[in-house]
């Protein structure tokens, strides 16, 4: 392990800071709901982070271009704790959206220069056992979150969201007591002894974890007020929902980790695109509490080899694996954004089954992209 990758130091943070940010979005959500806003108000407030997420992760690399990822890092982690700080005692909607607008400035510091910190390495074997710690690490967190988050809003809402705080707080301890040392796959590792070319599987594997994500919003903004207005879920049992398809979620990135059928052709990635596109569709016809929890566990499986390949693919090779980094970034955030954005609006005037359907949609044509990827590109 080289001395610059102090990779367990940094999955414990990962799991910290993804535990905090997967809690207090799901929180947010049940907060929004208990002001009386409407489901394309919090499609509206839930979009705000994702959007402001995105628009930092295309400029930050060249306006922090001088200062290096450690700090980078652990500016995100204290700017997202001060952020959140102030959510549960503003009065104003409006002061509200303007927190979340930093909390997204913040956060989109955190996960491009982590990234590019674990996997600093020339090494495809080490890469590769970089990568699977690093998603195994924030994965294994999705899970906790989600329940901890329906367990707490009964409770108490602050308690809720300090509890986030209090997770991104110790993250930062712990990254500010990681070594680091400069080098030049920071940023551009064009000049990196065995230089290999990036891999052109990326580019499908982009498109399917845009469709992924689409997704995964979909379960986390619209799927709890589908719960609680439709079936008359209580928040903790949305809550545990979600825990298991976290669980699924980190089960088969330990799985994937230990196989590698899926990091040679296209072929994994179609597979993942076509059974996203069919799990979505069950949605429809999937109403009582243990056929969702099975389906949510599917969705975990196809959810961490969509995850695994894009990052796997985006990581491979030198020439600028930072801007591949923030390109698998900027379209797991866009996912997210026209998930919760147009996913609310969606729900809210038409039906949950309407937005399933689109987001069944997207996953099919993410599928025929891969599909009619240039064979010769490929090979």
């Amino acid at each position: 392990m080289q001395q610059s990758v102090p990779y367990k130091r940094l999955s414990i943070s990962s799991f910290l800071s993804q535990f905090s940010i997967v809690q207090f979005n799901l929180v947010l959500v049940f907060y929004l709901k208990s002001l009386s806003l409407d489901s394309a108000q919090i499609g509206i407030a839930s979009s705000i982070t994702p959007i402001v997420y995105l628009l930092g992760c295309l400029f930050f690399p060249y306006v922090m271009r001088s200062i290096n990822g450690k700090k980078r890092v652990l500016a995100s982690l204290l700017g997202m704790a001060l952020s959140l700080v102030f959510v549960p005692i503003t009065k104003s909607l409006w002061i509200l959206y303007f927190l979340l607008v930093l909390y997204g400035l913040f956060q989109s510091l955190l996960w491009t220069n982590m990234e590019t910190w674990i996997t600093s390495t020339p090494d495809e074997k080490e890469l590769n056992k970089l990568i699977s710690s690093f998603n195994f690490s924030w994965s294994s967190s999705v899970g906790p979150a989600n329940l901890v988050a329906g367990l707490l809003v009964p409770l108490s809402y602050y308690l809720a969201f300090y509890n986030s705080v209090l997770a991104l707080v110790v993250a930062f301890a712990i990254v500010f007591s990681s070594p680091y040392i400069e080098k030049k796959t920071d940023i551009d590792d064009d000049e990196v002894e065995g230089n290999k070319e990036p891999s052109i599987l990326r580019y499908p594997s982009w498109a399917a974890i845009f469709a992924v994500y689409t997704g995964y919003s979909m379960l986390m903004v619209v799927f709890p007020q589908y719960g609680l207005d439709t079936l008359n879920f209580s928040s903790s049992l949305c809550g545990r929902l979600l825990f298991y398809r976290g669980i699924a979620v980190a089960f088969f990135f330990v799985v994937l980790s230990r196989v590698k059928w899926w990091q040679k052709g296209r072929w994994p990635i179609m597979l993942s695109s076509l059974c996203f596109s069919l799990l979505t569709l069950l949605f429809i016809f999937f109403k009582t509490k243990i056929s969702l929890a099975f389906l949510f566990i599917l969705y975990g499986a196809v959810f961490a080899l969509s995850y695994n390949l894009s990052i796997f693919h985006s990581a491979q090779g030198n020439g600028n694996r930072h801007m591949r980094m923030v390109i698998h970034e900027v379209l797991i955030t866009a996912g997210t954004t026209f998930g919760s954005f147009v996913g609310s609006y969606i729900y809210q005037y038409l039906s949950f089954n309407a937005l399933v359907i689109m987001v069944a949609i997207i996953g099919l044509v993410s599928f025929l992209a891969a599909l009619f990827f240039p064979q010769k590109q490929i090979a």
